[in-house]
């Protein structure tokens, strides 16, 4: 009996790793895997992933990609923290502390695997941060850019660090501070004023008439000018070298400067009142339920607006009339906003001990319910998870290719809290359009 000649592979540990981010990378990026693992069962997630050249476990492969991403964004962000301090341009403000002790960086979301891993950041120096951030990522040349391989972001603003060294450059401005964290400094400015909340309003009604989708040199070019205008306050709140203020020189221009940020960044909320309630509060387990109850009706209503102009374009970018079950999906995508939304609702209910905005409270429960089970994917009963999800979908209209026109008669009257009318949106819109075919 003669041996049988089998040839091993040649290609070592890194060799692999190459393999798997090259191929990862032609198929699509995180956006690909993701997909794929949302789509199957968890039975069918053991299944082989047919890559160009490697066959991969999808459930390893998402697993190994989500966990090197965390490693690999970790690491340059040590790393220029490291190089600052040898700069040692902060020592005013670091006040005889390590940079690594100041800077703060937070990962608030979901833990579900297929989820973006976004990067929260404030205090001195981090536009620098960033901007080494994809300048690395450039160094790999067949690669996208990092918000579609790992499908990360980064978030600059409106955090502030604010002590001792710096606080006279606040105070004078009389600004509401709502406070993340003592301990270490970290504060957000809050629109409480008719003015603040103005502001906040206009940043929504621009973000409603943007629904476009940013390609790779689009989202370049937004990280760009973020770093820009980060640089421009990191000069003024941390290092005061200029001495004609341009941003802290008034309250106003500091809430635009910080919107004007935040408009910038990739797939964030352009209020802050939406931040600070969702991503720090309902996400980061940041505000007590006493501090809840500080917050205007306004900040509560700006948020719930926020999320569902997220919810329209998010659900209309994405539906797919040839495929239903994709769009099966896709409302179990953004059931979290309709969520926010709710959650919204009630808090700003109970600043007047009365149902102001009501609520069906089967809709509060399957909503509730379809996002139990999308983070608890293990526990899902499918009968009892089919019949919430299609109770949603059927409430908020998800059937086919959400509008502004098309939301629930409750999202529609969140609105109107605002004074932003839905109707003339549309018609601008529609302008917008009829104007783009002309001109072609």
């Amino acid at each position: 009996m003669s041996d049988i000649n089998i040839k091993c592979s040649n290609n070592n540990l890194f060799d692999i790793i190459k393999i798997i981010y090259e191929d990862t990378n032609k198929s699509g990026g995180w956006s690909y895997i993701s997909n794929h693992f949302n789509e199957h069962t968890a039975k069918d997630r053991t299944h082989y992933l047919q890559n160009n050249r490697l066959d991969v476990n999808e459930k390893h492969l998402i697993e190994f990609m989500g966990s090197t991403r965390k490693v690999y964004i970790d690491y340059i962000i040590k790393e220029v923290i490291n190089s600052l301090k040898k700069k040692n341009i902060y020592k005013n403000f670091a006040d005889g502390l390590l940079l690594s002790d100041i800077i703060i960086t937070a990962i608030y979301g979901s833990s579900n695997p297929t989820s973006d891993y976004d990067v929260t950041l404030a205090g001195p120096g981090i536009p620098y941060i960033v901007n080494c951030l994809l300048q690395q990522f450039k160094i790999n040349k067949e690669w996208s850019n990092i918000s579609v391989m790992f499908d990360s972001n980064f978030y600059i603003c409106p955090g502030l660090l604010i002590n001792n060294k710096n606080s006279h450059l606040i105070k004078n401005l009389n600004i509401n501070l709502f406070c993340i964290d003592k301990k270490k400094n970290y504060y957000i400015p809050l629109p409480t004023t008719n003015d603040e909340i103005k502001l906040e309003i206009e940043a929504l009604k621009k973000k409603m008439n943007n629904n476009h989708v940013l390609n790779l040199s689009g989202i370049d070019n937004s990280y760009k000018k973020l770093i820009k205008k980060g640089i421009m306050l990191d000069n003024e709140l941390y290092r005061n070298i200029n001495s004609n203020k341009l941003i802290l020189n008034s309250s106003t221009n500091l809430f635009k400067h910080l919107l004007d940020m935040c408009s910038l960044s990739i797939e964030a909320y352009h209020a802050i009142s939406t931040i600070i309630i969702i991503v720090f509060g309902f996400q980061g387990n940041k505000i007590s339920e006493k501090e809840y109850m500080n917050f205007k009706f306004e900040n509560y209503i700006i948020s719930a607006v926020e999320n569902i102009i997220d919810l329209v374009h998010h659900h209309a970018n994405a539906y797919d009339n040839k495929h239903p079950k994709k769009n099966f999906n896709l409302a179990i995508k953004v059931s979290k906003y309709i969520h926010r939304v709710l959650n919204c609702i009630e808090k700003a209910n109970k600043l007047s001990n009365k149902n102001v905005i009501e609520i069906d409270k089967n809709i509060i429960n399957s909503v509730n319910k379809v996002v139990e089970y999308r983070n608890n994917i293990e526990k899902l009963d499918i009968k009892d998870y089919n019949y919430h999800i299609n109770f949603m979908i059927n409430k908020f209209n998800l059937n086919k290719k959400l509008t502004f026109s098309t939301l629930n008669p409750l999202f529609k009257k969140l609105f109107s809290y605002l004074n932003i009318s839905l109707e003339k949106n549309i018609t601008r819109k529609v302008a917008k359009k009829i104007s783009r075919t002309r001109k072609k």
